[in-house]
């Protein structure tokens, strides 16, 4: 009988056989046979981080016991495990202990989802999904999670699934949930984020019932004005957005922008065709044609002041 030392280089070299094989594979020759490919790929990536898991949260143990015979503190056995992981995984420490985190609920706590993994059932997002859905919970209240949710890992999309676990994980600690629930709630916030192209990110986060409530009206509001004939060419999208800036401001059109709006901007980008952005101070730059048509568009009252710098200094 071959021992565990011995077994390992056998492996490692059918896992180096393998991979060659694959890749220097053509491609199939059929439509059927490409997607039959592409299907058994998939479960092969299921199944092999289904085998990372499992050799991860074995090295974690190996290396927690090396340190224990060497005396280290106990707090601090195996503490380094989840960043070499990462080396061996070619990512950054932080991902490699969150996939021992991830991997260690999952092998110790949650068989269902590391079966239907480990023979290509359910992919490594829903093996995440259920992770981070029962992660507030007791491990005995997790397996009972798993075991719920046996039936619907494989045909559940990942938003229902999420939602699922999510339930159940709620049913299982009710009162810790509520607790949960309101702490949030008193973070309640609205974020503004400049992104690319101009354009810019209103993140609103809310208690659930409130956040549908203002979605709910806003989608009413859009669809409103599109059977009245006032989408006057713009998808639904674009009407859902124009609502939204038209009930946060009070004004008639989202182009009526009646807030304060600072925007600096050289004279020849602003009067001629200059190519320099101009800049919204605390937010960052705006494409200066965009600056232009924007200025030239608005329906609110524009003031514009005029600040020269030398050109000998700025």
């Amino acid at each position: 009988m071959d021992t565990d030392v011995d077994a390992e280089p056998d492996l490692l070299t059918e896992l180096a056989r393998f991979s060659d094989m694959l890749r220097h594979a053509e491609v199939g020759w059929t439509e059927a046979g490409t997607l039959a490919r592409i299907a058994a790929l998939e479960e092969l990536k299921a199944t092999v981080v289904a085998a990372q898991a499992r050799e991860s949260v074995a090295f974690a143990e190996l290396r927690r016991a090396r340190d224990r015979a060497n005396q280290i503190p106990e707090r601090d056995c195996g503490v380094r495990s989840g960043e070499e992981i990462g080396l061996a995984k070619k990512v950054s420490p932080a991902a490699g202990r969150k996939f021992l985190t991830t991997a260690r609920a999952v092998v110790t706590d949650m068989p269902n989802t590391l079966k239907a993994l480990n023979s290509g059932e359910i992919s490594e997002d829903k093996a995440r999904i259920m992770v981070e859905e029962t992660a507030v919970l007791e491990p005995e209240d997790r397996r009972k999670v798993d075991t719920r949710m046996r039936g619907s890992l494989g045909p559940a999309g990942l938003r229902s699934l999420r939602a699922e676990a999510r339930a159940l994980a709620e049913e299982m600690d009710a009162r810790s949930a509520a607790e949960r629930a309101e702490k949030a709630a008193a973070n309640r916030r609205v974020t503004m984020t400049p992104i690319a192209d101009g354009m810019g990110r209103v993140s609103a986060i809310l208690p659930l019932p409130q956040a549908v409530a203002v979605f709910e009206g806003l989608t009413a509001a859009a669809e409103a004005v599109i059977a009245a004939g006032g989408a006057n060419g713009r998808g639904r999208r674009q009407v859902l957005a124009d609502a939204f800036v038209e009930r946060l401001t009070g004004q008639d059109s989202a182009q009526a922008v009646p807030a304060k709006v600072h925007i600096v901007m050289e004279a020849e980008s602003l009067l001629a065709d200059g190519l320099v952005p101009a800049w919204l101070p605390g937010f960052g730059p705006l494409p200066a044609k965009t600056a232009r048509n924007f200025l030239a568009a608005t329906e609110a009252k524009v003031l514009i002041r005029r600040l020269f710098t030398r050109a000998a200094d700025g």
